[in-house]
């Protein structure tokens, strides 16, 4: 699918390789949260429980009827204060059990979207993670939030499937890197001939020349 391929170039163009498949989901909707780990477990990411030291600082910092686990719900509510989402998503990324991070903002807008993603570029600038964001609110209302993100390197995502698909790509390409002797091979051409002459086929041509070789 040519929206997919388009998710995955625009997911891996920071060059965040994952060497991990854990994911750590932190949102301002408990829903997005949940559809975001349902995603990650489909590709063959991983939601692992937070460390009891993370939890206990994310209890200090976030109001009490927040979700504590992972994925977390800071709600609504931190939108409005950035130096909370700070915290909290530093607690996240810092926690072992944590190799990538997927954000969710909702359809947050103005001055808090503004302040979040001031945030995130902060973050994304001290800590090397793959990070994926999903995010739907409109660009023509929020244009120095997106090019902040942009600028970080960060890529934004209409949907929180989306977000995790580009996360299951920098985690797979990251594998790979840590297998450079398969990576050779899969990345291995041979050597073209110039000297060779050749020649221009019309499209039935091609058919016929391709046919039995399994390329459609």
């Amino acid at each position: 699918d040519v929206g997919d391929m388009a998710d995955l170039i625009h997911g891996l163009k920071s060059k965040r390789w994952g060497y991990g498949s854990r994911v750590g989901v932190v949102t301002i909707s408990g829903g997005a949260g949940i559809v975001m780990a349902d995603r990650a477990e489909e590709l063959g990411l991983s939601i692992e429980a937070f460390e009891e030291s993370t939890i206990a600082e994310l209890r200090n910092t976030l109001p009490v009827f927040a979700s504590f686990a992972n994925p977390l719900d800071v709600t609504a509510g931190a939108l409005s204060s950035p130096e909370v989402i700070e915290v909290a998503i530093k607690a996240v990324v810092a926690d072992a059990n944590v190799d990538m991070l997927a954000v969710g903002l909702a359809a947050a807008s103005g001055t808090a979207a503004l302040l979040d993603a001031r945030v995130l570029a902060k973050i994304a600038n001290e800590y090397a993670l793959p990070m994926a964001i999903s995010w739907h609110g409109p660009r023509h209302l929020n244009v120095e939030a997106y090019d902040i993100l942009e600028f970080a390197g960060l890529s934004v995502f209409a949907t929180p499937s989306r977000a995790i698909r580009a996360l299951s790509a920098a985690y797979s390409f990251g594998n790979a890197l840590q297998n450079k002797a398969e990576l050779t091979r899969l990345c291995q051409i041979d050597v073209v001939d110039t000297t060779e002459k050749t020649e221009l086929l019309n499209e039935a041509e091609a058919k016929v020349f391709l046919d039995g070789t399994g390329i459609e």
